[in-house]
């Protein structure tokens, strides 16, 4: 998993890749690893965000209450058209759906 500061936004990052092997996909280690991930940097008063376009991911986070949803599903915008994309959205992709969550953070029990 990879970070990177997030465009645009002062003391944002974002989510970069996420990856897990094909053997472990499908029980949630991608999840536990970027909520532990957003959490760190949440706690240190930052904010996080994710933009995927894994149906996996989309689903999980719009039912969860530790992210939020700040762009519903859209297509990607590519070529001469990237320049207006929002600053959450944009990519290369022609087609994809992509949808963006900022993470809240966990709640102290």
């Amino acid at each position: 998993m990879a970070t990177l500061p997030s465009p645009g936004i002062k003391r944002a990052y974002r989510e970069h890749r996420l990856v897990v092997l094909p053997d472990y996909q499908g029980v949630g280690i991608g999840n536990a690893m970027s909520e532990f991930i957003a959490n760190i940097y949440v706690s240190q008063g930052l904010k996080y965000f994710s933009c995927t376009s894994h149906p996996g991911l989309i689903h999980h986070r719009a039912k969860s209450k530790l992210w939020f949803n700040q762009r519903l599903p859209k297509s990607r915008i590519s070529g001469k058209n990237r320049n207006n994309a929002d600053k959450f959205g944009g990519g290369t992709r022609c087609g994809s759906l992509t949808a963006t969550f900022e993470f809240l953070g966990r709640r102290p029990e």
